[in-house]
């Protein structure tokens, strides 16, 4: 099988409409386009068979083409993955492509032997090897997930893909409906792990009503992400801490769309007078949100307003402002 029928045989094992093969170039790389994504982005896929590593029975390895084949990324996000397709279903093991970027001599990754039936199982299994490096194996539904975390600089969960495999029967069933509802989960879990990040960084990973940070905040969505047409977008984004994400879910915090004051329930100021901790909390609150100075990354005024519209009655302590 040549290496541009391995992309296609990956690229159909997914299902995902939204993988478009750009540009064949004899499969080392082959050009890939997320759509899902951005319709511009681009993946260099270097691709390979893992077969047996002789040498150790414990062990499976693939390898670049030879010497003077290596690892490009002129013309998109470099992709390592080995593709293990004996039986069904059919499995991907990725590797660190970046630091093999112009590497020219040839090279091996060796994977233990046992991730193989550990993926088919339980949808993705982790090694990592004498060198530090992180090698993953996981089901072909997945792969769109994993181009998407490498985007973002993400490195694929393991633990939660196997428990979306859990939640979506793919484990059981292994049935084309099963293996969508798996495939659309992990999107999901990808794209909100994504956004998160990219929030926290605009905001230098400090709260933006307290200014905690110490790992200590997430990224919040502002218009929320079940409401219809809700973007993944850092405009669409606040970092809060968790105490100030609760508030801001239970709707007891707001901030001004075109000012970014921020103001409080009235019933939490008033209890606050009784209670110390309560107090504290509002003591270390902002009077103002601070934002990013990226004007682009600040909080969009129409997804805050869009924001209170969607929720409508929970937001009347704020009368006609």
């Amino acid at each position: 099988m040549s290496k541009v029928d391995m992309v296609r045989r990956a690229l159909e094992a997914s299902h995902a409409v939204e993988l478009v093969l750009l540009e064949e170039r004899y499969g080392w790389p082959s050009i890939v386009g997320n759509n899902a994504i951005d319709a511009g982005a681009r993946f260099a896929i270097h691709i390979a068979p893992v077969g047996d590593f002789h040498r150790n029975p414990n062990e499976m390895r693939f390898q670049n083409p030879g010497s003077n084949r290596p690892v490009s990324d002129d013309d998109g996000i470099p992709v390592l993955l080995g593709i293990e397709d004996s039986e069904e279903p059919i499995l991907l093991v990725a590797a660190d492509a970046q630091s093999r970027v112009g590497r020219t001599t040839r090279f091996s990754v060796r994977i233990e032997k046992s991730m193989i039936p550990k993926a088919r199982q339980e949808g993705a299994a982790v090694f990592t090897n004498g060198s530090g490096e992180r090698i993953t194996a996981f089901r072909a539904e997945f792969l769109p997930s994993f181009l998407a975390a490498t985007a973002a600089g993400y490195e694929l969960p393991a633990t939660r893909l196997n428990e979306i495999s859990d939640a979506s029967g793919l484990r059981d069933e292994n049935t084309d409906a099963a293996a969508e509802r798996a495939r659309r989960a992990a999107s999901i879990l990808i794209r909100d792990q994504t956004f998160g990040a990219k929030v926290r960084d605009a905001y230098g990973h400090r709260c933006a009503m307290c200014g905690l940070a110490a790992g200590l905040t997430v990224g919040a969505h502002i218009y929320p992400a079940s409401a219809p047409g809700s973007p993944y977008t850092t405009d669409n984004g606040v970092c809060l801490c968790e105490n100030h994400h609760r508030a801001y879910d239970a709707f007891k915090i707001w901030f001004d769309p075109a000012t970014f004051e921020i103001r409080v329930h009235p019933d939490v100021i008033a209890e606050a007078g009784g209670d110390p901790y309560l107090k504290a909390f509002l003591d270390v609150t902002f009077d103002t949100l601070k934002v990013p100075t990226d004007p682009a990354k600040k909080p969009s005024a129409q997804y805050v307003n869009q924001r209170r519209q969607y929720f409508d009655k929970d937001y009347d302590w704020l009368g006609n402002t």
